[in-house]
């Protein structure tokens, strides 16, 4: 599929022909889920390194597992975390 540079930098997933530029070519992904394990290390990052309990904190532990759930997926379909200063995957939250 090609749509306009304009276009594809939105998001969008057509061609605009408003926009008179030179189009680019979309290559569709397919979707990367999490598996168990690591729906699992989600948890286990909320209880065990943040120190949030679910018991007391449900909000926040929601918050918190949610994104790491998202950056996790992020990942997974090529929108990565920036490195920190000594090249490793910043903290997600």
């Amino acid at each position: 599929m090609l749509v306009s540079k304009e276009c594809y930098e939105r998001g969008c997933s057509c061609y605009d022909d408003r926009v008179d530029k030179d189009p680019v070519e979309v290559v569709k992904r397919e979707w990367v889920g999490l598996t168990d394990d690591e729906i699992h290390d989600a948890f286990n990052y909320v209880e065990f390194v943040k120190h949030i309990s679910w018991d007391r904190e449900t909000e926040d532990w929601c918050k918190n597992f949610a994104a790491y759930i998202e950056t996790r997926l992020k990942e997974k379909n090529h929108e990565t975390r920036p490195l920190d200063p000594q090249g490793q995957r910043q903290d997600p939250l």
